[in-house]
This record gives C-alpha cells, sequence and structure tokens, in this order.
C-alpha cells in the first residue's frame, strides 16, 4: 500500500516555532474528531485513524486533500492515540531538525 494521506492542520504561532525542530510532544492534538459523529462515532473513527495514522509531516502551506506543500525531508514516525476527540501524540516524538522553510501546517499519513 502506498502512502495515505489522510488530514491536515495549520499550526497555531506557538506550534509554528515549535515544529522548526520539529518536536511532537506528548498528548499534542493532532487532528479533531469533529462533525455529525456521536461520541461513540467518534470514538470508533478516532481509534481507527490512530491505529492506521503512522507519521507526520510538515508543511509550507495547507496541504489540502493531498498533502500538498510538503518539506522536502522525511516524515516523521509517530504514535498517535485517540484521547479527549482528538487524534494526539501518545509519546513525544523529534523528527528531522535540518529543516529550512516557514513551517504553517502538518499532515498525518499512513504509510505501510
Amino acid at each position: 500500500m502506498a502512502a495515505v494521506f489522510l488530514g491536515g492542520k495549520a499550526l497555531t504561532e506557538s506550534e509554528t516555532f515549535a515544529a522548526q525542530l520539529p518536536r511532537y510532544a506528548a498528548g499534542a492534538a493532532v487532528i479533531a474528531i469533529t462533525g455529525d459523529l456521536t461520541s461513540a462515532g467518534a470514538a470508533i473513527a478516532g481509534e481507527a485513524l490512530a491505529a492506521a495514522a503512522t507519521h507526520v509531516s510538515l508543511h509550507t502551506a495547507d496541504p489540502g486533500t493531498g498533502g500538498a506543500n510538503e518539506l522536502a525531508y522525511s516524515r516523521t514516525a509517530v504514535t498517535l492515540e485517540f484521547a479527549t476527540g482528538a487524534l494526539r501524540v501518545a509519546s513525544e516524538t523529534t523528527g528531522e531538525t535540518a529543516i529550512s522553510g516557514t513551517v504553517t501546517h502538518y499532515g498525518v499519513w499512513a504509510v505501510s
């Protein structure tokens, strides 16, 4: 299976600074599970996405629905969990440290 883009989000100003390293702190929300789902539905969807998601990417602009504007570097492997309505980083992970460019968004991927 090829890499599948699962979604992305704009970084806040403080996250943008921290992402220049990048460092994914334990408990940091990655993707909120929202919409028309009940809390039980959101939990099922969130747990399935957490099990499928394997990597986080950094982007210089909105990644859209396909992971566009990704920086040229290695994606960072992460372990995610579903908690409090969002996918969250299960344990702190430090990714690539030699990044050039301004990071404004991140994306989540399922990579086999």
